[in-house]
């Protein structure tokens, strides 16, 4: 670097270079598009409102359904045994990882139907701080199922399929029976984020 005439086109190429390269990915003759942020679960357009009269809060648990927190909302199948179990301990995980933010999200548990006292207290087990709420009438089961997505089973149509809930109660993610929990984990971590910028 004893030449100053080299030392000065380095410098020049230095400056010039990122300047020229934004120039021409605007250009006309290199129609670059960067990849969009994409969310992990389906997107619910327009929004979806979550039922909160359709809903109660089993006896024995935490509160019932309120609004004010972002909502992981996981549709149990009718028993729920060692998949589920895991499931759900994912989701407890999913809660304590928001570090945080852990006051501004809940993980709510909607079954269908009364489950058995002894998966009641597997569950309160596992995470004490989940919300267990029955949808006895069936309607908030019947608005999940409006979202789309794949076909389920009929019997057990929302069984395992998890929703995320904004916090004005509106369903605005959906994600499949065979989601990974990390993939909720990202969509809320970008959302608790971008709420906080606010």
């Amino acid at each position: 670097m004893q030449n100053p005439r080299l030392v000065l086109i380095v410098i020049a190429v230095l400056f010039f270079g990122p300047l020229l390269l934004a120039l021409l990915m605007r250009s006309e003759w290199w129609d670059f598009r960067p990849s969009s942020l994409s969310n992990r679960g389906s997107l619910v357009q327009p929004p979806v409102d979550f039922p909160l009269h359709a809903v109660t809060a089993l006896p024995d648990t935490t509160a019932g359904a309120t609004t004010g927190a972002w909502v992981v909302l996981y549709s149990l199948p009718a028993e729920c045994h060692e998949a589920c179990q895991k499931t759900v301990t994912a989701l407890r995980q999913l809660h304590l990882a928001t570090g945080r933010h852990r006051d501004r999200v809940e993980i709510w548990l909607l079954a269908s139907r009364q489950p058995p006292a002894q998966t009641l207290a597997v569950l309160g087990g596992i995470y004490p701080e989940f919300r267990l709420l029955l949808d006895a009438s069936g309607e908030a089961g019947r608005v999940l199922a409006g979202l789309g997505g794949p076909a389920q089973d009929p019997q057990t149509p929302l069984a395992g399929l998890a929703f995320l809930l904004d916090p004005q109660a509106n369903i605005i993610l959906r994600y499949a029976a065979d989601f990974h929990p990390h993939d909720i984990s990202q969509d809320l971590d970008r959302l608790l984020t971008w709420a906080a910028t606010e």
